[in-house]
Protein backbone atom coordinates (compact mmCIF):
# COMPACT_ATOMS: atom_id res chain seq x y z
CA UNK A 1 0.00 0.00 0.00
CA UNK A 2 1.24 3.48 -0.89
CA UNK A 3 1.99 5.70 2.08
CA UNK A 4 0.65 9.28 2.30
CA UNK A 5 2.95 12.15 1.36
CA UNK A 6 3.73 14.71 4.05
CA UNK A 7 3.82 18.29 2.72
CA UNK A 8 5.32 20.94 4.98
CA UNK A 9 3.52 24.24 4.52
CA UNK A 10 3.78 27.71 5.98
CA UNK A 11 0.58 29.77 6.03
CA UNK A 12 0.96 33.39 7.06
CA UNK A 13 -2.72 33.84 8.15
CA UNK A 14 -2.59 30.60 10.16
CA UNK A 15 0.68 31.67 11.79
CA UNK A 16 -0.80 35.06 12.73
CA UNK A 17 -3.76 33.27 14.31
CA UNK A 18 -1.44 31.19 16.47
CA UNK A 19 0.61 34.23 17.43
CA UNK A 20 -2.51 36.11 18.57
CA UNK A 21 -3.44 33.21 20.82
CA UNK A 22 0.10 32.81 22.16
CA UNK A 23 0.31 36.48 23.17
CA UNK A 24 -2.34 35.65 25.75
CA UNK A 25 -0.14 32.92 27.27
CA UNK A 26 2.69 34.43 29.37
CA UNK A 27 4.94 31.35 29.14
CA UNK A 28 4.65 30.82 25.40
CA UNK A 29 4.85 34.52 24.53
CA UNK A 30 8.45 34.66 25.78
CA UNK A 31 9.59 32.64 22.79
CA UNK A 32 11.12 34.40 19.82
CA UNK A 33 9.00 34.69 16.67
CA UNK A 34 10.86 33.93 13.47
CA UNK A 35 10.70 36.01 10.33
CA UNK A 36 8.90 34.46 7.36
CA UNK A 37 12.12 33.99 5.39
CA UNK A 38 13.66 32.07 8.32
CA UNK A 39 10.61 29.82 8.55
CA UNK A 40 10.96 28.91 4.87
CA UNK A 41 14.60 27.99 5.53
CA UNK A 42 13.48 25.65 8.32
CA UNK A 43 10.86 24.10 6.03
CA UNK A 44 13.59 23.29 3.50
CA UNK A 45 15.66 21.65 6.23
CA UNK A 46 12.67 19.62 7.38
CA UNK A 47 11.98 18.35 3.87
CA UNK A 48 15.58 17.20 3.55
CA UNK A 49 15.62 15.52 6.97
CA UNK A 50 12.22 13.87 6.65
CA UNK A 51 12.57 12.48 3.14
CA UNK A 52 14.73 9.41 4.01
CA UNK A 53 12.39 8.44 6.86
CA UNK A 54 8.96 9.22 5.45
CA UNK A 55 7.88 5.91 3.89
CA UNK A 56 9.71 3.81 6.48
CA UNK A 57 8.09 5.47 9.48
CA UNK A 58 4.60 5.73 8.00
CA UNK A 59 4.76 2.07 7.00
CA UNK A 60 6.03 1.03 10.42
CA UNK A 61 3.20 2.87 12.19
CA UNK A 62 0.69 1.17 9.91
CA UNK A 63 2.28 -2.27 10.32
CA UNK A 64 2.67 -2.19 14.10
CA UNK A 65 -0.85 -0.88 14.70
CA UNK A 66 -2.39 -3.01 11.92
CA UNK A 67 -4.16 0.11 10.64
CA UNK A 68 -4.11 1.49 7.08
CA UNK A 69 -3.39 5.08 6.15
CA UNK A 70 -6.47 6.36 4.31
CA UNK A 71 -5.03 9.69 3.19
CA UNK A 72 -3.02 10.26 0.03
CA UNK A 73 -1.41 13.32 1.50
CA UNK A 74 -1.10 15.15 4.81
CA UNK A 75 -0.35 18.86 5.05
CA UNK A 76 1.83 19.68 8.04
CA UNK A 77 1.55 23.38 8.87
CA UNK A 78 4.70 24.92 10.28
CA UNK A 79 4.15 27.93 12.53
CA UNK A 80 6.65 30.18 14.25
CA UNK A 81 5.36 29.43 17.73
CA UNK A 82 2.82 26.80 18.68
CA UNK A 83 2.25 23.31 20.00
CA UNK A 84 2.02 20.13 17.98
CA UNK A 85 -1.47 18.95 17.05
CA UNK A 86 -2.55 16.13 14.78
CA UNK A 87 -5.50 17.76 12.98
CA UNK A 88 -4.89 20.07 11.29
CA UNK A 89 -1.33 18.76 11.52
CA UNK A 90 0.56 21.67 13.03
CA UNK A 91 4.03 22.03 14.52
CA UNK A 92 5.58 25.12 16.05
CA UNK A 93 9.25 25.82 15.43
CA UNK A 94 9.69 27.45 18.84
CA UNK A 95 13.45 27.85 18.28
CA UNK A 96 13.83 24.06 18.19
CA UNK A 97 16.34 22.19 16.05
CA UNK A 98 14.87 20.61 12.90
CA UNK A 99 15.57 17.15 14.34
CA UNK A 100 13.27 17.90 17.28
CA UNK A 101 10.55 19.15 14.93
CA UNK A 102 10.74 15.81 13.07
CA UNK A 103 10.30 13.98 16.38
CA UNK A 104 7.21 16.08 17.10
CA UNK A 105 5.87 15.22 13.65
CA UNK A 106 6.27 11.51 14.40
CA UNK A 107 4.45 11.97 17.70
CA UNK A 108 1.53 13.62 15.94
CA UNK A 109 1.45 10.89 13.28
CA UNK A 110 0.93 8.29 16.02
CA UNK A 111 -2.30 10.18 16.80
CA UNK A 112 -3.22 10.99 13.21
CA UNK A 113 -3.65 7.39 12.08
CA UNK A 114 -6.37 6.86 14.70
CA UNK A 115 -8.57 9.81 13.72
CA UNK A 116 -9.42 8.46 10.27
CA UNK A 117 -12.95 7.06 10.07
CA UNK A 118 -12.25 3.37 9.41
CA UNK A 119 -9.50 3.27 12.01
CA UNK A 120 -11.69 4.97 14.62
CA UNK A 121 -14.20 2.17 14.32
CA UNK A 122 -11.61 -0.61 14.10
CA UNK A 123 -9.75 0.51 17.24
CA UNK A 124 -12.81 1.43 19.31
CA UNK A 125 -12.78 -1.75 21.43
CA UNK A 126 -9.03 -1.38 21.99
CA UNK A 127 -9.49 2.15 23.34
CA UNK A 128 -12.28 0.89 25.60
CA UNK A 129 -9.82 -1.68 26.95
CA UNK A 130 -7.24 1.06 27.61
CA UNK A 131 -9.84 3.16 29.42
CA UNK A 132 -10.78 0.23 31.68
CA UNK A 133 -7.23 -0.94 32.35
CA UNK A 134 -6.03 2.56 33.21
CA UNK A 135 -9.30 3.86 34.62
CA UNK A 136 -7.54 5.89 37.32
CA UNK A 137 -5.57 7.88 34.75
CA UNK A 138 -6.69 10.94 32.80
CA UNK A 139 -7.87 10.61 29.21
CA UNK A 140 -4.70 12.35 27.99
CA UNK A 141 -2.51 9.88 29.87
CA UNK A 142 -4.54 6.92 28.56
CA UNK A 143 -4.11 8.06 24.95
CA UNK A 144 -0.40 8.67 25.40
CA UNK A 145 0.28 5.25 26.89
CA UNK A 146 -0.34 3.88 23.38
CA UNK A 147 1.34 6.84 21.66
CA UNK A 148 4.48 6.62 23.81
CA UNK A 149 4.71 2.84 23.44
CA UNK A 150 4.72 3.28 19.68
CA UNK A 151 7.14 6.22 19.91
CA UNK A 152 9.59 4.14 21.94
CA UNK A 153 9.50 1.48 19.22
CA UNK A 154 10.09 4.09 16.50
CA UNK A 155 12.89 5.87 18.36
CA UNK A 156 14.78 2.63 18.96
CA UNK A 157 14.28 1.38 15.42
CA UNK A 158 14.97 4.54 13.41
CA UNK A 159 16.89 6.84 15.76
CA UNK A 160 18.64 6.04 19.04
CA UNK A 161 18.35 5.74 22.81
CA UNK A 162 19.44 9.36 23.23
CA UNK A 163 16.45 10.64 21.21
CA UNK A 164 14.13 8.52 23.35
CA UNK A 165 15.61 9.83 26.61
CA UNK A 166 15.38 13.43 25.38
CA UNK A 167 11.67 12.95 24.61
CA UNK A 168 11.02 11.45 28.05
CA UNK A 169 12.89 14.32 29.70
CA UNK A 170 10.99 16.91 27.67
CA UNK A 171 7.69 15.39 28.79
CA UNK A 172 8.50 15.80 32.49
CA UNK A 173 6.98 19.30 32.33
CA UNK A 174 3.54 17.84 31.59
CA UNK A 175 2.17 15.64 34.38
CA UNK A 176 -0.11 13.63 32.07
CA UNK A 177 2.63 12.94 29.50
CA UNK A 178 5.08 12.22 32.34
CA UNK A 179 2.69 9.65 33.83
CA UNK A 180 2.21 7.96 30.45
CA UNK A 181 5.98 7.58 30.06
CA UNK A 182 6.25 6.18 33.60
CA UNK A 183 3.68 3.51 32.73
CA UNK A 184 5.40 2.67 29.42
CA UNK A 185 8.84 2.55 31.04
CA UNK A 186 7.51 0.44 33.93
CA UNK A 187 5.99 -2.10 31.55
CA UNK A 188 7.04 -3.66 28.24
CA UNK A 189 6.10 -1.22 25.45
CA UNK A 190 5.90 -4.13 23.00
CA UNK A 191 3.41 -5.92 25.23
CA UNK A 192 1.25 -2.77 25.52
CA UNK A 193 1.08 -2.45 21.73
CA UNK A 194 0.42 -6.16 21.20
CA UNK A 195 -2.38 -6.24 23.77
CA UNK A 196 -3.90 -3.05 22.37
CA UNK A 197 -3.94 -4.38 18.80
CA UNK A 198 -5.32 -7.76 19.95
CA UNK A 199 -8.49 -6.00 21.17
CA UNK A 200 -9.59 -4.86 17.68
Amino acid sequence: MKMPKITFRYSWPYDRHWNSWIKQNPDLSKRKLLEEVDIFDVVKQLEKLWNPFENKILKEISTILKLDWQEKGIICYIVSNGRGISDPMTIGINERRPEKIIHTLIHELTHRIFIQDKNKKKAETAWNWIRKKYKNESQITQIHIVCHSLLKHLYLKFFDEKSLREDIKRCQKNEEYKKAWEIVEGDDYRKIIEEFVSKY
